[in-house]
């Protein structure tokens, strides 16, 4: 019973750990997924999301010392900005083929939506990006690591040390505190 409480306590300060590092390394890393993907968002966050998620789980089951943690997530999110940048080439190249050859291949009615509509999510995503970009670093980063990147309520109660059940009321909070500056805008 006691190995378990100090198992779960070493848990718990390694996550600890883990989100103080990513605090503070995050931005820098971000920035150079922006260099690496050439400023395209979409697949910036998505190497952010893959990046936060392989990372914590590598760093919850690695044994050794991390000595730079920079260089350790760098490395990590260069080699997913790579498979991405790979993947969305190989997707061009298939879109490239279909469209030398169109009377090979058939399509059916374009089924995507209006462009009013588009534009509408994108002014509403503009709007949502400032007021998250307007909160206090732990709440951003709380409302960061779960709606954008992911992260399950129980991985973010073992990284804060505190119960689910008060993750969940934070994030509720924190949605609550959006929506109402939504009716501002």
């Amino acid at each position: 019973m006691m190995s378990e409480a100090v198992g779960r306590a070493r848990s718990s300060q390694k996550a600890d750990l883990f989100v103080s590092k990513w605090i503070e390394f995050s931005p820098r890393i971000r920035r150079c997924c922006f260099k690496w993907l050439n400023g395209d968002l979409d697949r910036v966050e998505e190497t952010m999301a893959l990046l936060a998620e392989k990372s914590f789980k590598k760093f919850m089951l690695q044994d050794y010392a991390i000595k730079s943690y920079f260089s350790w997530l760098y490395k990590i999110a260069y080699n997913i900005s790579i498979d991405i940048h790979r993947a969305t080439k190989k997707d061009r190249d298939i879109v490239q083929s279909v469209s030398d050859l169109p009377d090979t291949f058939y399509f059916s009615t374009n089924q995507s939506g209006e462009l009013e509509d588009d534009i509408e999510r994108e002014e509403l995503a503009q709007i949502v990006t400032a007021i998250v970009e307007s909160l206090p670093v732990e709440s951003r980063n709380l409302i960061l690591l779960r709606c954008v990147h992911g992260m399950e309520y129980s991985e973010l109660s073992l990284m804060l040390g505190i119960t689910e059940e008060n993750v969940r009321k934070k994030i509720h909070l924190i949605r609550r505190s959006i929506l109402i500056e939504m009716e501002n805008y």
